[in-house]
C-alpha cells in the first residue's frame, strides 16, 4: 500500500504540475502558480525546472528569499549541448497552436524566390572571398557563437560579412554571386554591422546570434528577403498555381503568382514539387491565405530561440526592450510578456533537458 500511495502521490504531482503550466500560458502574471511549481518541483526532486521557475521570478521581482538562492545556485549561465530536432522544435520551441506548414511551403520554395527576387552581394558591397569563416574553432567569438547556434538549432551555416563600418546590428539576407538571372545560386548570409560587432557581453552574443540563426533557418529566411505580407502570399499562390492548375487564383496576385509558378516548375526537383504540392492544398483549406499568424510565430520563436541560447531571460529581455518594436511583427513587449511565459513552460523545460542545460 505504501508504494501505491507513493505512485499516486506523483501521478497527483503531475497533474498538479500540469495543471500549473496550463494556468501560466493562459495567465503569465499569475504569480501565486509560479511559487505552487516551484514547490512542486522541489518535492519531485526535478531542482534545475524548481530553479528555472525560480529565475523567472526573481526576474520578475516577485522571488521569496528561498526562490532568489534557488535562482543563484549553479552557474550562471550553461551551454546548450545536442541538437533541437525538428519535432522538438515544433513541440518546444514554435509557439502552440501556430500553423507550421507556411514554413514547410517556404523552405521548399525560398531558393527559387530569392534567385529571382534577392540581393547581389554586390548590392550590400561585399565580396565572398572577404567572407568570415563560421566555426566552433573560429578565434572571433560571433563565429562561433553563430556556428554553435547553427548547431542547436539544426541549421544550414550562413556566410558571414563582418562590417564593422556599417550601421546597426545583425542583418539576414540570401545574396546571390552574380546578376545572373533566374540561375544564379544564392547563399544564404548574415551582415553584422557596428552594433552588432560591438556587443562584447557574452550572453547577449549568444541571444543575438540564436536569434539570428533561427531567421535564417530554411522555412523562416524568405522573411529577410520579402518583408511584405503581399508579396509572401504571391508566393503562396505561385506554390499552388504550380502544383494545382485547377484551383482559382485570386485576381490580384495573378500575374506574380504564374512567374513564380513557371520557376518552381524550371526549378525545383520532381521530389520537391510532389512535397509542394501535398503542402499548398492544405495551407489553402481556409480559401485564402493570412501571413499575419506565421509572421508572428515567426516573431516568438525567434526571440525563444535565442534565450534557449543566452539562457538568461534578464539578457533577453533587456536586449528586446532596449530594440523596441523596430523590424517585427510583435511588439516588443509583447514578445518579453512571451517569453515570461515561455521560461517556465512545459515544452521549454522538455528543451532544457534535450540540450543538457540543467546543471
Amino acid at each position: 500500500t505504501m508504494k501505491l500511495a507513493i505512485t499516486l502521490g506523483e501521478g497527483e504531482l503531475d497533474k498538479a504540475v500540469s495543471h500549473g503550466h496550463a494556468i501560466i500560458a493562459m495567465a503569465p502574471m499569475e504569480f501565486e502558480t509560479y511559487h505552487r511549481l516551484v514547490e512542486l518541483y522541489l518535492k519531485m526532486n526535478r531542482k534545475d525546472r524548481a530553479r528555472t521557475v525560480a529565475r523567472t521570478l526573481r526576474f520578475l521581482k516577485q522571488a521569496d528569499e528561498a526562490e532568489i538562492e534557488l535562482a543563484e545556485t549553479g552557474a550562471a549561465t550553461s551551454q546548450a549541448r545536442g541538437t533541437i530536432s525538428r519535432e522538438l522544435w515544433r513541440l518546444g520551441v514554435y509557439p502552440a497552436g501556430a500553423d507550421t506548414r507556411l514554413g514547410d511551403l517556404f523552405s521548399l520554395v525560398w531558393p527559387v524566390v530569392a534567385a529571382r527576387e534577392g540581393r547581389t552581394l554586390a548590392h550590400h558591397r561585399v565580396r565572398r572571398d572577404a567572407r568570415t569563416e563560421v566555426s566552433i574553432q573560429s578565434p572571433i567569438a560571433m563565429a562561433r557563437y553563430l556556428a554553435h547556434a547553427c548547431q542547436v538549432l539544426d541549421a544550414p551555416v550562413p556566410d558571414l560579412y563582418m562590417r564593422d563600418g556599417e550601421l546597426g546590428g545583425f542583418t539576414v539576407d540570401a545574396l546571390a554571386d552574380t546578376e545572373g538571372g533566374v540561375n544564379r545560386t544564392v547563399y544564404p548570409s548574415v551582415l553584422a554591422g557596428r552594433d552588432a560587432v560591438a556587443e562584447t557581453n557574452e550572453t547577449g552574443l549568444k541571444f543575438r546570434t540564436g536569434r539570428v540563426i533561427a531567421r535564417a533557418k530554411p522555412e523562416h529566411i524568405i522573411s529577410a528577403m520579402m518583408p511584405s505580407a503581399a508579396g509572401l502570399r504571391n508566393v503562396v499562390w505561385g506554390a499552388v498555381a504550380s502544383t494545382q492548375p485547377g484551383v482559382a487564383v485570386p485576381t490580384d496576385c495573378k500575374s506574380e503568382a504564374a512567374a513564380y509558378a513557371e520557376l518552381m516548375q524550371k526549378f525545383l526537383q520532381a521530389s520537391r514539387l510532389d512535397q509542394l504540392k501535398q503542402i499548398a492544398g492544405k495551407v489553402l483549406k481556409g480559401g485564402d491565405v493570412d501571413l499575419r499568424p506565421w509572421s508572428s510565430a515567426m516573431a516568438y520563436s525567434m526571440t525563444r530561440a535565442g534565450f534557449v541560447l543566452c539562457d538568461s531571460i534578464d539578457v533577453a529581455a533587456q536586449i528586446l526592450t532596449r530594440e523596441g518594436d523596430e523590424g517585427s511583427a510583435v511588439p516588443a513587449k509583447e514578445r518579453v510578456r512571451d517569453l515570461i511565459a515561455y521560461s517556465v513552460s512545459e515544452g521549454y523545460m522538455r528543451v532544457r533537458k534535450e540540450l543538457n542545460l540543467g546543471r
